[in-house]
C-alpha cells in the first residue's frame, strides 16, 4: 500500500530532500504484545519491535534516522545491524510492512514507510507461511486439512509453531518415566509381533529379585526406534507447556493434557531431514506406541523400593492415552487426488497421566532427588538420537552411578538386560561405538596418579575393551564433571555432589500454591478405592477407615456439586474447602463421560434417563450404579439412549443391577 506524505504530519527532523524512511503508527500497536510471544523472534528482533510498540504510545510518525539513533544509543544495536533486523522483520517474520512513499502523488524512489502489522494480519500470515514451509505437504488441499484439524481440536497452529525457543537442549529422564527394560523387550525393527514378555532378574544371591514384564500391542510391539521417538514427544510436550504457561494460556502445567505436534517438529528434534520415508517411519513409531501397554507381574524377592517406585502397581504402563491425527478430520491430497495411507501432518497426543505426573517431578534416579517440580534429570541429545543399544548402555551406566569399574560381558549383559549372548554384546557395542564415538587421537586420562588409555568416550563415560583372565571385559571410568556437562547440566565446583540435572523448565511458572494443590490431589487419590483408581468414568473416595462413608466424582458433576464434595473433604479430612475444590477439578479433568464409538452421553441425557427410571419404573439409580452399568454399553445402545429409546437399556438395567449392587456392597471391589 502506498503512503501519501501530504496526509501525514511529518517529524520536524525529517529532510525530504534526501533519501529517508519513516515509521507510521495507527494506535493499535499495543495489541501486538501477546501475538509477538507466539513468533520465534530472537532477542534483538524482540527488542526492536517492543521499542516501536512503546514509541507508538506517544508518536504518530517517527523519522527512521531518529529511530536508528535511539535504538543504537539505548540497546547498543548499530545502524547496519538494525537494517538487517528490520529487513528480517519484513521478509522473514512478517511483523513489519515496507510501503512505497508518494509525495503529492509522485513516487519517491528509495524512500519507504514501515508499519507494524495488525494482530490479525500477523496471525493469519504466520499460519499461511508455516503451512507452506518445506517440500512436503505443501498442496493447498493438504494445508486446508491441517488448518481444519487444528480448528476442530481447538488448538492454535501459530502457538504450536512457536515453541522452538522453549525447548531444552537436552532430554528429560527418570526411571519411572522410561524404564530401561522396555528397550530389552523392543525389537530392533518391525516383526509383526504384537506380544512380548520377559523375566528380569536384578542383583545376585540373597539380594536378588525378579519380575516379569509383558508388552501388549495392537499389531506391533513398539520397536527400539519407536521408544526413542517417544522421548522426542516428551521433550516437545515440555516445550509446548512452557510456552502455554509463559503466555498465560495455561494457569497450570498440562492444564490441557493434549499435545498438538507437527510431524516436522518431531523430525527437527531428531535432526532428520524431512522426506516421505522419514515421515512414514515417524507415523509407524506413533502407531506402535498408540496401542501399546506394559504389564508388570510375578514379583519375587524383596525389590529395591526406590528403583521400582511408580512401576509395579494396579495400572498398566502406557505412554499415550489418546491420539488423533490431522487426516482423521479431512483427507490428505496430492495433485488434487486423495492420497491413500499418507502420514498425517500433525498429531494430537494425550500423554498418560503417569507420564505427566513423572514429568512434573516424581523422579526416582539417585539419592537427593527432591521430586517437587524443581529439578529434572537429563541425558544428552546425542544419546537419545543415536543408536538404541548405546542408549541402553548409557542408561545402565547412569543407573550404576560408578566411578571406575571393570565388567566381563556376561555381567554387563545381565545389567543391560541384553537378550543376546555376551560375545554378541561385545561385538555390537564395539562396532557401534567405533562408528560414532571413535576418537581422532588416543584417549589418555590420569587416574589416581596413573595414566590410563581408553578406546571411546561415551558422553563422559570412558570405555576400554580388554581381556582379563581369558574373559572379554569392558573397563568404565566416569569423568563426573564431563558427564554432567555433556548431559546438559552445569558443573558447580562448590558442590560436593553435582548431578546431571537442570532446573525444571516448567518450575518457574509453577507457584508454591500449585505444588500444595498437587499434594492434595495425591492425598485424595490415595483415598480412592483401589479398583476405581483405574476407572475412567468415576472415582470413589473413602472418607472413613471403616468404609462406612464414601462419595463419587464423575465428569458430569457441576461446579456446585463439586463444591459440595470439597466441603466434605474439609469436614472429614481437614483440607481447605477452596483447595479441595481446585484439587477435585483437576481430578475431574481426568474422567470421561459415557461414550462408545464416538457417541457421547450428555449431562442432560443422563438426567433424563435416571428420571425416566424413577418416574416410569420406580427404580432409583445412583450415579455410581449408572456408571457401572453403562461402562460396557456399545455404540448402538448409546444411540438408542440419545434418541430416548430405553427399552433395551431398561432390560439391561434390571438384569445387571443386582450384581452391581452386590459388588458395590464391598467397597474395595469398586
Amino acid at each position: 500500500m502506498d503512503i501519501e506524505l501530504t496526509d501525514i504530519e511529518l517529524p520536524a527532523t525529517l529532510n525530504k530532500s534526501r533519501r529517508f524512511s519513516i515509521y507510521l503508527f495507527d494506535g493499535t500497536e499495543r495489541e501486538l504484545n501477546e501475538t509477538l510471544q507466539n513468533i520465534d523472534l530472537n532477542s534483538k528482533e524482540l527488542t526492536v519491535v517492543q521499542h516501536l510498540i512503546l514509541a507508538s504510545d506517544t508518536n504518530k510518525v517517527l523519522n527512521g534516522a531518529d529511530v536508528s539513533k535511539v535504538i543504537g544509543d539505548q540497546y547498543d544495536i548499530p545502524s547496519p545491524s538494525l537494517s538487517r533486523i528490520i529487513k528480517g522483520l519484513v521478509e522473514k517474520k512478517g511483523v513489519l510492512t515496507k510501503n512505497p512513499v508518494l509525495d503529492n502523488g509522485v513516487l519517491r524512489k528509495q524512500c519507504y514507510c514501515y508499519k507494524l502489522r495488525s494482530k490479525r494480519e500477523i496471525a493469519s500470515d504466520f499460519t499461511q507461511r508455516e503451512l507452506s514451509k518445506g517440500k512436503r505437504g505443501n498442496s493447498k488441499e493438504t494445508r486446508e486439512t491441517l488448518k481444519k484439524s487444528f480448528a476442530e481440536k481447538g488448538h492454535s497452529l501459530e502457538v504450536v509453531n512457536g515453541t522452538d525457543s522453549y525447548q531444552i537442549s537436552t532430554y528429560p529422564y527418570a526411571r519411572a518415566l522410561f524404564p530401561a527394560e522396555f528397550m530389552s523387550l523392543a525389537p530392533t525393527s518391525r516383526n509383526k509381533e504384537n506380544y512380548a514378555h520377559k523375566k528380569f532378574v536384578v542383583g545376585t544371591g540373597k539380594n536378588s529379585y525378579s519380575y516379569v514384564i509383558e508388552c501388549k500391542a495392537h499389531s506391533q510391539v513398539p520397536t527400539q526406534q519407536a521408544l526413542l521417538t517417544m522421548m522426542d514427544i516428551i521433550k516437545l510436550s515440555l516445550a509446548y507447556n512452557a510456552k502455554m504457561l509463559h503466555t498465560g494460556r495455561f494457569k497450570t502445567a498440562y492444564e490441557d493434557p493434549e499435545l498438538p505436534v507437527l510431524i516436522t517438529q518431531i523430525l527437527a528434534v531428531k535432526g532428520i531431514t524431512d522426506s516421505g520415508p522419514a515421515r512414514k517411519k515417524i507415523d509407524d513409531h506413533i502407531e506402535e506406541l498408540q496401542f501399546a501397554r506394559w504389564v508388570w507381574s510375578e514379583l519375587e524377592g524383596k525389590p529395591n523400593k526406590k528403583r521400582m517406585e511408580g512401576l509395579i502397581d494396579s495400572d498398566d504402563f502406557i505412554f499415550i492415552d489418546r491420539l488423533k491425527r490431522s487426516n482423521d478430520y479431512a483427507a490428505t491430497y496430492e495433485n488434487g487426488k486423495v492420497k491413500q495411507d499418507s502420514p498425517p501432518s500433525a498429531y494430537f497426543i494425550t500423554l498418560s497421566r503417569r507420564i505427566i505426573d513423572n514429568l512434573m517431578g516424581k523422579h526416582n534416579e539417585g539419592e537427593g532427588s527432591d521430586g517437587v517440580n524443581q529439578w529434572l534429570f537429563v541425558i544428552p541429545k546425542e544419546i537419545v538420537n543415536g543408536d538404541p543399544l548405546l542408549f541402553s548402555l548409557y542408561l545402565t551406566l547412569r543407573e550404576m552411578k560408578l566411578d571406575t569399574q571393570t565388567y566381563d560381558f556376561t555381567e554387563l549383559k545381565r545389567l543391560m538386560f541384553f537378550s543376546g549372548g555376551a560375545q554378541s554384546l561385545r561385538k555390537q557395542l564395539h562396532q557401534k561405538l567405533s562408528s560414532t564415538y571413535k576418537p581422532e587421537n588416543p584417549l589418555s586420562l590420569e587416574i589416581e596418579d596413573k595414566v590410563q588409555s581408553f578406546d571411546f568416550n561415551l558422553c563422559g563415560y570412558y570405555l576400554r575393551f580388554g581381556t582379563t583372565e581369558g574373559c572379554d571385559t569392558l573397563t568404565i571410568y566416569c569423568k563426573k564433571q564431563e558427564m554432567v556437562i555433556m548431559a546438559g547440566s552445569k558443573w558447580n565446583p562448590d558442590l560436593d555432589n553435582n548431578t546431571p540435572t537442570i532446573a525444571h523448565p516448567l518450575s518457574k511458572y509453577i507457584s508454591k500454591e500449585q505444588v500444595a494443590i498437587d499434594s492434595i490431589v495425591t492425598e485424595m487419590k490415595a483415598r480412592c478405592t483401589t479398583a476405581t483408581r483405574r476407572k475412567v468414568l468415576y472415582r470413589n473416595f473413602i472418607m472413613s477407615d471403616d468404609f462406612d462413608f464414601s462419595f463419587i466424582l464423575t465428569a458430569y458433576m457441576t461446579d456446585i456439586q463439586v463444591n459440595h464434595l470439597a466441603s466434605l473433604f474439609n469436614e472429614y479430612v481437614g483440607f481447605a474447602e477452596e483447595d479441595s475444590f481446585r484439587a477435585l477439578k483437576m481430578i475431574q479433568k481426568e474422567l470421561k463421560p459415557i461414550s462408545a464409538g464416538g457417541v457421547q452421553i450428555t449431562s442432560e441425557e443422563l438426567d433424563h434417563f435416571t428420571n425416566y427410571m424413577s418416574n416410569t419404573h420406580g427404580q432409583v439409580i445412583t450415579p455410581q450404579e449408572v456408571m457401572e452399568l453403562a461402562k460396557n454399553f456399545r455404540e448402538k445402545s448409546l444411540r438408542e439412549w440419545k434418541s430416548g429409546q430405553y427399552d433395551r437399556i431398561v432390560e439391561s438395567v434390571f438384569k445387571n443391577l443386582p450384581r452391581i449392587q452386590s459388588i458395590m456392597s464391598q467397597p474395595e471391589s469398586l
